[in-house]
């Protein structure tokens, strides 16, 4: 079953329970109750600065109660919540949820709120579109990334790939990719690139590689069916591309089930020297302990036809159940927070505290933004501010990936991303498990099973 049926089948419960919702969370005390979802819990580096954001939000706000909920989830997860009466007033999903989250009305329509907050003037249209439906907004955009390909350094310099001004020798197409990855393995014993396979995000980077090859995955038919469009010989030679790496290159780690956390892992420790990813890649230094001056990035490489880069990241949502003073409390909330198009002396103290606790625990912050969030003058000239304050890395490694230079942005597929990400996942394990299997064969069959079990069964 679809995640569109399945977010559909649940939904009508999910309202059953949203009368008892409202009477347990709008009002306590006379106060107005909001619960905070993806609140970090106590072990959570970042507990301090919410502690932070909570006391400012009683202090300025005592007829407001804020509680803090340290769940996470995807929509379905908390579509289950929902029934149990148990969703948070505010949480936080990825991009290639919200069609489906609209659909469903499993959000609340915030259009009003985000103009009197200067939200629908301020941020970034390729980001806000995400989060609309014809002119209705949806969601709050938290963040914004587009891919780009991470480097190790120290493997790049043992492995004399670095140019005389001290800059490493970035990798420019596909083809020099391999061949880079090839360099390092020989001259370091070392995997010279990693490529997941795993949960979704074999799927997630692979449609990446296979846009630059000319691959179209999907498109919508004049009565308004969606249809695979992916088998083709573009796709097949994508995946040949990451099935060579494995079986003509030999430059992939040797386990073939990768997740983000065993790329990471790898990279971190020395292990790998690339692979393509957002450049706010903090578990890194976090989890792994990697020296921060160690990470570069750059640009996607190009392929047969271009250089795509996929645009990304995640959006705050706001429950149907939840009423006028409830998301006006969560409006008041964000812009404690730092989280808001209008600069102010708390905005900035927010901000800052908030930038400082990354400099301080030597996580990456940029001079330049990955992706622009804001574009009124305002809020921009505070970011730049800020990050001229706290920039803790050496501009040149981050050089490449800020030029953008012959970078197309593509957004993510915009039906049954996730489902179709799993399906290429299985497709990308089988050419890495197996040497002689046939790239064409198994292309005709992810499509054949996307649009049979996903696209077929969309309402």
């Amino acid at each position: 079953m679809s995640k569109t049926r399945r977010i559909t089948s649940i939904i009508t419960a999910a309202v059953l329970v949203s009368i008892s919702v409202l009477l347990c969370s709008c009002s306590k005390g006379g106060k107005v109750s909001v619960t905070i979802g993806d609140w970090p819990a106590d072990t959570d580096t970042m507990s301090s600065v919410y502690e932070e954001y909570l006391k400012q939000m009683n202090e300025k706000y005592p007829d407001i109660e804020i509680i803090p909920d340290t769940s996470s989830g995807t929509a379905t997860s908390y579509l289950t919540r929902a029934i149990s009466g148990q969703l948070p007033n505010l949480y936080v999903v990825s991009y290639t949820e919200a069609a489906n989250i609209i659909k469903s009305g499993f959000c609340a329509d915030i259009t009003d709120a985000c103009k009197e907050y200067n939200y629908a003037q301020s941020l970034n249209p390729l980001v806000l579109d995400k989060v609309k439906d014809g002119d209705k907004i949806y969601g709050i955009p938290q963040t914004a990334y587009a891919l780009g390909l991470i480097c190790n350094k120290e493997l790049f310099e043992q492995a004399g790939l670095v140019n005389a001004d001290g800059t490493l020798q970035y990798p420019q197409t596909y083809d020099e990719l391999a061949k880079t990855a090839k360099t390092i393995k020989e001259k370091t014993n070392q995997a010279g690139v990693v490529f997941p396979t795993m949960n979704n995000q074999g799927g997630w980077i692979f449609t990446n590689v296979a846009w630059s090859y000319g691959v179209d995955f999907m498109e919508q038919d004049t009565d308004g069916k969606w249809k695979a469009t992916f088998d083709t010989p573009e796709c097949v030679a994508a995946l040949q591309y990451i099935k060579d790496l494995k079986w003509v290159h030999n430059v992939l780690p040797d386990n073939a089930f990768v997740d983000i956390e065993e790329e990471r892992k790898l990279f971190a420790s020395n292990q790998a020297a690339m692979y393509i990813i957002h450049p706010t890649e903090r578990m890194l230094v976090k989890n792994y302990s990697m020296n921060k001056d160690n990470i570069c990035f750059a640009r996607v490489p190009e392929g047969p036809a271009g250089r795509y880069t996929l645009m990304g990241g995640n959006y705050y949502a706001v429950s149907p159940q939840s009423t006028p003073e409830q998301i006006d409390a969560l409006f008041k909330f964000l812009e404690i927070k730092g989280h808001s198009p209008n600069v102010t002396e708390k905005t900035e103290e927010s901000l800052s505290m908030s930038m400082k606790k990354d400099n301080d625990e030597n996580v990456p912050v940029m001079r330049k933004a990955a992706f622009p969030l804001w574009i009124n003058n305002e809020r921009t000239a505070l970011d730049t501010k800020l990050r001229e304050m706290y920039a803790n890395v050496p501009d040149e490694n981050f050089a490449d990936y800020s030029s953008f230079i012959d970078v197309m942005v593509h957004e993510e597929e915009p039906q049954c991303a996730q489902e179709l990400y799993s399906i290429l996942d299985s497709g990308i394990q089988k050419v890495l498990t197996e040497k002689d299997a046939d790239c064409a064969s198994i292309v005709k069959e992810m499509a054949n099973d996307f649009q049979k079990n996903h696209l077929d069964k969309l309402d």
